[in-house]
């Protein structure tokens, strides 16, 4: 098995027809038996992509386990074992025996469980050490569970609970989609902050929460907020990232190098103006051009450290451009006004980020 989805079979138009099931399904296809299936030609090509319907083909590609109710999240243990899929309109998790999938004559002989965790189910992460943690967007809280005491029908299978604010969707815990959960922290993406945070626009700010789970008890760290909609997430080591990030961009085949600031008249009525940014100047503090003229200005941020980020604001003619260390970028417009016009840094860089500036004459 390989490939785990959510599916309402009501295949309703209204919100009454898509919930008047008790039960939907998770669909489980065997990633191996439609490779077969294309091997034998069991598939029709529709726009160029090959595609397998279970119903003609020779081995068995698709299993429909049912769960209940317009389930959300198909979540795998990092053992391999189980998929969790969430109710969302029921209180429970159904616990999916991966192994028994394609052994059982009932695909409901598949499921382990249905442990009952709270209200609004939505997905379920994982620590490492057997605890499951599903986010329930009714009840606004995460609940941790043991799976195998869920699994042997032992009361006490609920570990606690923590409030977050509020509704929350997605969670994710660190390391979690690997084999090997590191079992410290978790991150609770709500969909609602409600009064977390200042109202500063039509749309509020989400929150998130910071949760460590390291113990038997979780424990709220902090809460932060977030670009509407926070949707999933994924915690890796910093260690395994930093080799593959470079220090800065390389060098584009138009970028400007030290020194070599300059103005091109390339025509009749058109300029070329190359520029370097780094801090707190520009390669060019002015330059010229006339009334009529169709300027290009390239520029490039020659900073050889990260984190060094310049802007290029030309205001009367609506520019604003950024640029990361080492990157190069090209504006043009037409210079159809005289008079002094001032452009002007717009990320903040140092001490003397105030005069970084220069000024265009347009004669």
């Amino acid at each position: 098995m390989g490939l785990y989805h959510d599916l309402q079979p009501e295949k309703g138009l209204s919100v009454e027809q898509m919930i008047r099931l008790d039960e939907d399904a998770i669909g489980a296809i065997d990633i191996r038996a439609a490779e077969h299936a294309i091997e034998r030609g069991e598939f029709q090509t529709v726009n160029g992509v090959k595609v397998v319907d279970p119903e003609e083909t020779t081995d068995q590609v698709l299993y429909l386990i049912p769960v209940p109710k317009n389930p959300h999240g198909c979540d795998v243990s990092p053992d391999g074992k189980y998929v969790m899929g969430s109710g969302k309109l029921s209180p429970t998790v159904t616990v999916i025996d991966i192994s028994r999938i394609d052994q059982v004559e009932n695909p409901r002989e598949a499921i382990a469980g249905q442990p009952e965790v709270g209200l609004g189910p939505l997905h379920t992460t994982f620590d490492g050490r057997g605890n499951a943690y599903t986010s329930l967007f009714v009840d606004s809280q995460i609940v941790k569970w043991n799976i195998e005491k869920a699994l042997r029908g032992d009361p006490d299978y609920i570990v606690d609970r923590v409030d977050v604010h509020y509704n929350v969707g997605h969670t994710q815990a660190t390391l979690a989609e690997t084999m090997h959960p590191t079992g410290e922290y978790l991150l609770s993406l709500n969909k609602l902050s409600k009064d977390m945070f200042l109202p500063v626009g039509p749309t509020m700010p989400e929150n998130q929460e910071l949760i460590d789970i390291s113990g038997k008890k979780m424990t709220m760290l902090s809460s932060f907020p977030a670009e509407p909609e926070p949707h999933d997430a994924v915690f890796m080591r910093a260690s395994d990232l930093s080799p593959k990030v470079i220090q800065v961009e390389e060098s584009m085949p138009n970028a400007v190098a030290e020194g070599q600031s300059r103005v091109e008249r390339v025509g009749p009525h058109e300029v070329h103006v190359y520029m370097t940014a780094i801090r707190s100047k520009y390669g060019l503090n002015e330059f010229t051009v006339r009334q009529g003229d169709t300027v290009t200005v390239t520029m490039t941020n020659i900073e050889t450290i990260r984190d060094m980020s310049h802007g290029w604001a030309l205001e009367s003619y609506g520019i604003n451009v950024a640029l990361d260390p080492g990157q190069t970028k090209e504006v043009t417009f037409v210079a159809d006004r005289p008079g002094t016009y001032w452009y002007y840094c717009t990320w903040f860089c140092s001490a003397l980020h105030l005069e970084m500036r220069g000024r265009m004459l347009v004669e």
